[in-house]
């Protein structure tokens, strides 16, 4: 393994088991609740490791979902995912963290609020694959704002999916998000 690739692997594992304490502590109590002090405590890590790393508890739950999502975008880069597959993982993963994401989503608000943290978050992560791949400039303004839309709908819908009983696969939801994709950003993703 390349030293580079050993510090990266090192740079994540006290992230990785702040977020894994979060969302184990996020069963139990509303996560407007939960303090810095109760999480390091938990997790075994000082207040200033975890503010090495976080501005605040926000951050760290927002970075939990990313780090998952930039993992599918990789496949999705390479080749190795289609769009198609990229929403499924993406479904899948928040169906295995329903609870804490839905904790996150009714007990935050304003600009901390994990709806708008997660769903900016893909924002930039499309607008990011977007000009890698199309150029800088590649986006109208209209597509940026359908692409808004797009995501915040898709945000929305999941959350629907999430807090009712579920009718349809993740699968199932997948197909009906692409359908949903307005015809402006098919170029970039199908």
């Amino acid at each position: 393994m390349s030293d580079r690739k050993m510090n990266a692997d090192v740079r994540t594992v006290i992230p990785e088991k702040l977020a894994e304490t979060m969302e184990k502590i996020a069963r139990r109590k509303p996560v407007s609740r939960i303090t810095v002090r109760e999480l390091c405590a938990a997790c075994g890590v000082s207040g200033q490791t975890f503010y090495n790393y976080f501005p605040d508890k926000y951050a760290l739950m927002v970075w939990a979902y990313k780090s998952q999502a930039e993992r599918s975008r990789q496949k999705f880069e390479s080749g190795e995912y289609s769009f198609r597959d990229v929403t499924v993982a993406n479904l899948k993963y928040c169906d295995e963290h329903a609870v804490f994401m839905l904790n996150a989503i009714s007990n935050t608000n304003g600009p901390d609020s994990y709806y708008v943290g997660s769903s900016e978050s893909t924002i930039a992560s499309a607008e990011e694959y977007i000009a890698n791949r199309f150029g800088r400039d590649a986006l109208t303004d209209t597509e940026r704002t359908h692409l808004r839309m797009f995501v915040y709908a898709c945000s929305g819908i999941c959350v629907y999916w999430l807090s009712t009983e579920k009718k349809k696969t993740a699968e199932e939801l997948a197909d009906d998000i692409i359908t949903a994709m307005p015809v402006s950003l098919h170029r970039y993703f199908l």
